[in-house]
């Protein structure tokens, strides 16, 4: 089953203690409660524990938006099950 947008918000839900926000492709860190640069290193480490996907901060943080980070997740996804 493919990383879906929706997958990404309830990951992104359960680390930054938003139960019922809406979250929208296009939004951004300052556009989100509680995204700080310690839950972005949070969030990280949660999509790598749950994914078994790595992305730096380095590599991130300049990602215009939630949609770009979920591309990055899903072609990492590609690629390491190509690889595998």
């Amino acid at each position: 089953m493919p990383f879906a947008l929706t997958d990404l918000y309830a990951i992104m839900r359960d680390v930054f203690g938003l139960r019922k926000f809406q979250f929208e492709p296009t939004m951004s860190a300052p556009d989100v409660p509680g995204w700080n640069s310690l839950n972005h290193t949070v969030l990280l480490m949660e999509i790598e524990q749950q994914l078994g996907v790595e992305l730096s901060a380095a590599e991130t943080i300049d990602m215009p938006d939630i949609a770009t980070l979920h591309r990055a997740i899903v072609e990492r996804l590609r690629t390491q099950g190509a690889s595998n």
